[in-house]
């Protein structure tokens, strides 16, 4: 759920990057077309012996340029390849820390139901299950994650809403929330998981 966090960073530094690749290029472009121009003014001169070596060196300056462009290109490959490389050990990092953050409630978990087993006592597994909820509820609040309003009727919006089926209502209500059957989330406004919802539909109305 947390896939999107590190992208920007990291998608920034390549389009800075990439286009400071696509400016050299561009020069280098304009480079060989003012080269091409002159050698083009020398055609009519192609034909006198002297003209020669001006032909050849022109053919050089071509070359290097093109070689300068075949290694700028490598040069821009093995970047976007080490960005992606990047991305993924950050990905990775990502996912450990989430799990080691979801470790101490695991822990709970296994108290809770550890203590209960042994005392027989529902109330105390309970309150630690209460105890541990709100853990998870904090930790999802240090990470900006919101439930999605999916309540009676709450408009249906297929961008945050899914349908499971429909239910009977009137030419009022239709095309709102009946029913909330799975809580959905979001994470500054980034859906990660739709509200699974029933919605009122005015033809189910029944006779």
């Amino acid at each position: 759920m947390i896939r999107n966090f590190f992208r920007k960073k990291g998608d920034n530094e390549l389009n800075k990057k990439h286009d400071e690749h696509e400016a050299e290029i561009v020069d280098l472009a304009e480079e060989t077309a003012s080269q091409n121009d002159q050698q083009a003014g020398t055609e009519e001169l192609l034909e006198s012996p002297s003209a020669q070596p001006q032909s050849a060196g022109a053919a050089s300056v071509e070359a290097d340029l093109k070689n300068k462009l075949i290694r700028l290109q490598a040069d821009f490959d093995n970047y976007r390849k080490r960005t992606a490389t990047g991305r993924s050990e950050a990905r990775e990092e990502t996912r450990r820390e989430l799990l080691l953050d979801l470790l101490p409630v695991y822990d709970n978990f296994q108290r809770a139901l550890g203590h209960a087993q042994e005392q027989e006592d529902y109330g105390a597994l309970r309150a630690g299950i209460q105890g541990i909820m709100q853990q998870m509820e904090e930790y999802f609040n240090r990470h900006n994650l919101k439930t999605i309003p999916a309540g009676p009727g709450t408009p249906f919006d297929p961008n945050k809403h899914d349908a499971l089926g429909m239910a009977p209502g009137t030419e009022e209500n239709a095309g709102t929330i009946a029913q909330e059957i799975l809580k959905g989330y979001e994470i500054n406004g980034y859906v990660i998981r739709p509200s699974q919802v029933l919605v009122f539909n005015a033809a189910a109305e029944s006779e």
